[in-house]
């Protein structure tokens, strides 16, 4: 997907009436074609490559916004792991003021640690 620097739909589409695109109007026309059907032939591959950009735009609205909720949950896991860390043993194993988890002994039996 291309990067687009400038939202599309904020784009001005030319006046292709104006007397500036006179000659591109004259070259289209002919027996079949008037001027105001010369200025829509004019003016369609530029609709056409505008939606194309608006398109691209909406999905790049997407995509950041899919980023950004990402960075933000990434944040709160990391916050919440380091009030995790940040704890006391004790909090963490309130056993009896037990200093970690409980130990297995040979049978497979747990058992708390010593005090």
């Amino acid at each position: 997907m291309a990067f687009l620097a400038e939202d599309p739909n904020l784009s001005e589409k030319p006046d292709f009436s104006a007397d500036e695109h006179q000659a591109a109007r004259n070259r289209l026309m002919n027996n079949i074609v008037d001027e105001d059907e010369a200025i829509r032939i004019l003016g369609t591959p530029l609709d056409l490559t505008n939606d194309t950009a608006k398109e691209c735009w909406a999905a790049r609205l997407t995509e950041d916004t899919r980023a950004a909720e990402a960075r933000q949950l990434a944040n709160e896991e990391a916050d919440l792991q380091r009030q995790l860390d940040s704890r006391r043993p004790s909090q963490l194993w309130p056993c009896q003021g037990q200093s970690g988890p409980p130990r297995r002994n040979q049978r497979g039996i747990t058992r708390l640690k010593p005090q």
